[in-house]
């Protein structure tokens, strides 16, 4: 699974997948319905990056990428055909990418929209949540002051919302180090505006235990602890 945390990238295999741990779909089936592989749950918008292949000679097996809350009711994200795999050696992958803008818990799936005997395989499945600052919403006028909030919920497994203050056009950095001070992620670096922002961490790759998290922006600087707790 990849992160990208503000501007630092983090890799992590979604759990199941991966190099040498490909999945398939289409051996020995003999319906369209049968041809469909689902992930474990994600969270939250994502790019979804991942290699394609037939498990035939074929290169017209059309595959479609779907989402579902429930695993029951599917929405059609994006359709790719795949490349012809000369049979059960020498896959000929091709690295797809769909971004994926939904809030809350979902599952993806990948299923034929035609048929073609012998199905499909994908491997090496990442994905890539973009947590940028959102500003809630208060008005400017009535922010003066900077200020960096306690995480919530804290602790956390895998995700936990910071909300802070800019009373003036600033740049602002806010940085997640453990506790023995080596940088983790970045979650914001950039020029803001005034106002009340938030901005999401995703910890999924990373060890139970405490962090801490530092906000900068000019000569302001305030620290908080966070636990993260699996």
């Amino acid at each position: 699974m990849q992160f990208l945390v503000g501007h630092l990238t983090m890799l992590k295999p979604v759990s199941g997948y991966g190099h040498n741990s490909d999945k398939y779909a289409g051996w020995n089936e003999t319906t369209n319905a049968d041809h469909w592989i689902t992930s474990p749950m994600v969270k939250d918008s994502i790019d979804l990056n991942f290699w394609l292949a037939a498990y035939n000679d074929a290169a017209n097996l059309q595959v479609k990428v779907q989402v579902s809350s429930n695993g029951i009711d599917w929405t059609d994200e994006a359709t790719f055909a795949s490349k012809g795999a000369g049979g059960d050696f020498g896959l000929d992958y091709v690295e797809k990418t769909v971004p994926i803008a939904k809030i809350g818990n979902y599952y993806i799936r990948w299923t034929t929209a035609n048929y073609v005997e012998g199905g499909f395989y994908i491997d090496d499945v990442t994905v890539t949540p973009y947590t940028e600052p959102v500003n809630v919403g208060s008005d400017p006028m009535t922010v003066n002051k900077f200020e960096l909030a306690q995480n919530y919920p804290n602790p956390f497994n895998p995700t936990t919302r910071i909300n802070y203050s800019v009373p003036s056009d600033s740049k602002v950095t806010i940085s997640i180090y453990s506790i023995t001070g080596e940088l983790v992620a970045e979650l914001v670096n950039d020029n803001l505006s005034a106002g009340t922002y938030s901005v999401n961490f995703n910890g999924s790759n990373l060890a139970s235990g405490m962090y801490i998290y530092r906000m900068v922006a000019g000569s302001f600087v305030q620290t908080h602890k966070m636990m993260l707790l699996k």
